[in-house]
């Protein structure tokens, strides 16, 4: 008999905790710099809700910023199955530095801190949402958006997939990840006050 008892606990999967799938986005939002960096790039699902931006103004992130709970991980027990990226350029900027930003913009997902597992240009990332029609002008010396640039349609459903086989690719619950964009061979230095978001696509697995 204890033989038996034996085999049936080393025979019996972990419990796991229950988890409810949530169709709900990652985001993460950090300011584009006044002047260039060193290496010119910017690092996203890094500084969870309560810590500064990356740059000025850094003021400390809110839900409104990101819904990372802590830094480049979901903690336990969550999971996340992407199925697609967006990126938003936020706030006023002018149509010179979005055209470079989008044009020259390269970006790239990272697991944990090796090889990137997708490399795109920006320009082919959607925007996912926001104004359309036409595009309003301030009338000044440099001409000045009113409206947010989109980059595709303007629909939600607009996104740069990431699936394999129509299967999305999951990160596990204290597996690191973190999105990137960067310019190799331009100086990203906005006139204005700009900031980008990224958003990741998928389901959310969280604890009942």
């Amino acid at each position: 008999m204890a033989e038996e008892a034996r085999k049936l606990v080393y025979s019996s999967p972990i419990p796991r905790a229950a988890l409810r799938p949530l169709k709900q986005p990652l985001w993460d939002t950090e300011n584009v710099a006044s002047t260039p960096t060193a290496t010119n790039q910017i690092i996203f699902f890094q500084r969870p809700i309560g810590q500064p931006l990356a740059a000025a103004p850094a003021a400390a992130k809110t839900l409104v910023d990101t819904n990372l709970n802590q830094a480049a991980q979901l903690g336990t027990p969550r999971e996340f199955d992407v199925w697609g990226f967006n990126v938003r350029i936020g706030c006023t900027v002018t149509l010179a530095d979005y055209q470079t930003i989008v044009n020259q913009g390269l970006f790239q997902f990272f697991f944990g801190q090796g090889r990137p597992w997708l490399q795109v240009q920006l320009a082919d990332v959607p925007t996912g949402s926001g104004a359309s029609g036409a595009v309003s002008f301030d009338g000044a010396a440099v001409a000045t958006p009113h409206d947010l640039p989109v980059t595709g349609i303007s629909s939600t459903k607009e996104m740069y997939p990431f699936t394999v086989k129509k299967n999305p690719v999951r990160i596990r619950s204290n597996e690191t990840f973190s999105a990137q964009i960067s310019w190799p061979n331009a100086a990203i230095a906005p006139v204005l006050f700009n900031r980008i978001t990224v958003i990741i696509r998928g389901i959310m697995y969280s604890s009942l």
